[in-house]
């Protein structure tokens, strides 16, 4: 998945950086209610928090409701019906933790390949 490239590529540049602490990232797709709303979008959430991430609740916001909306007319008419707030959350992937994942995921990648 894309997004785990993304933060392998991060965890690369963690490993460069010494001085960093982590990587973060900050949007509604790592909203828990969407585990059950947009099942295919868990794995954004998930991932990380299964590998030593953790969430920050910042809040719901009108341009969370109309990302959110933009790309599903599940969410829009959970939107629109009130049955679903959109709100963001800051994912904070300490430096060890997300590291000590993307070695594990590029071992794993060299085991299958071989």
């Amino acid at each position: 998945a894309g997004w785990d490239r993304a933060w392998a590529t991060a965890a690369e540049i963690l490993k460069r950086r010494p001085e960093m602490a982590g990587m973060l990232g900050s949007s509604w797709f790592y909203d828990p209610p969407l585990e059950q709303i947009s099942p295919r979008l868990a794995y954004l959430r998930v991932n990380p928090l299964k590998n030593g991430a953790f969430l920050i609740h910042q809040g719901p916001g009108d341009i969370h409701t109309q990302r959110a909306a933009t790309s599903s007319p599940t969410r829009a008419a959970l939107i629109e019906k009130g049955e679903y707030t959109a709100r963001s959350w800051i994912v904070a992937w300490p430096r060890a933790a997300l590291i000590k994942w993307a070695d594990g995921r590029k071992a794993a990648q060299m085991a299958q390949a071989a």
